[in-house]
């Protein structure tokens, strides 16, 4: 470690004025120069040269993620303009899907080359287009009688969409990887009808519950 001292000199009005200014410089043990101590960067996973080395496919996952939410916060709102019942139901089903959905988006970050800091970061941004959704369907929700069932066709065909581009490709392609390591297709096709009925019951239950916890609401305030 090595203290340099350098010395600047100006001549103002006839005067000499001095300045005088402490730096330090590192040199290795051969004597060669590193890099200045205050170069560094406090924050390495937030400088632009970082940004540049996530894959493509982590910006796309935030970018559908942000509509996904937005429409979210959208059919939550539109559904509480309707009445608390259908905002309930829609909040409980909306948690129970988004819980399992971020997880999944959190793991991809992970792997396209974020910090786990700045994926729970951009993770979060992106989850706040939901308050924006919200805004929307009550101003929708509000401001007509009918515009409601309009935003929960769309949320449907989101879903609907989502379930026959995505999800039934993926359920086909695990029962062709199952056959080719020899095992039993029928056995794989097994869990996948399970797992979709148990999300039905769960939908259809959350449904049930929703209405018996209103109608209780209302027989007290009465």
């Amino acid at each position: 470690l090595k203290r340099a001292e350098v010395e600047s000199e100006s001549d103002s009005d006839g005067d000499d004025k001095h300045c005088h200014t402490d730096t330090l410089e590192l040199r290795s043990a051969s004597g060669q120069e590193e890099e200045p101590v205050g170069k560094k960067s406090c924050c390495p996973s937030c400088s632009p040269s970082r940004f540049t080395e996530i894959k493509p496919v982590a910006w796309m996952i935030l970018l559908g993620d942000s509509v996904h939410n937005f429409m979210d916060g959208m059919a939550i709102a539109a559904g509480f303009t309707q009445s608390p019942s259908i905002g309930l139901t829609l909040s409980l089903c909306v948690l129970l899907e988004e819980l399992p959905h971020e997880l999944g988006d959190f793991a991809v970050l992970i792997s396209s080359g974020f910090s786990i800091g700045t994926a729970l970061c951009v993770n979060f941004i992106s989850a706040c287009s939901a308050y924006l959704g919200m805004i929307v369907g009550l101003a929708i929700g509000e401001g007509s009688g009918d515009g409601s069932f309009y935003v929960f066709a769309a949320m449907a065909g989101v879903f609907l969409y989502i379930s026959l581009s995505d999800m039934l490709p993926e359920l086909r392609r695990s029962l062709e990887r199952a056959e080719k390591r020899n095992e039993s297709s029928f056995a794989v096709f097994l869990l996948e009808f399970a797992g979709l009925m148990v999300g039905s019951v769960c939908v259809v239950f959350v449904m049930l519950w929703s209405n018996s916890f209103m109608q209780r609401s209302s027989s007290r305030s009465l």
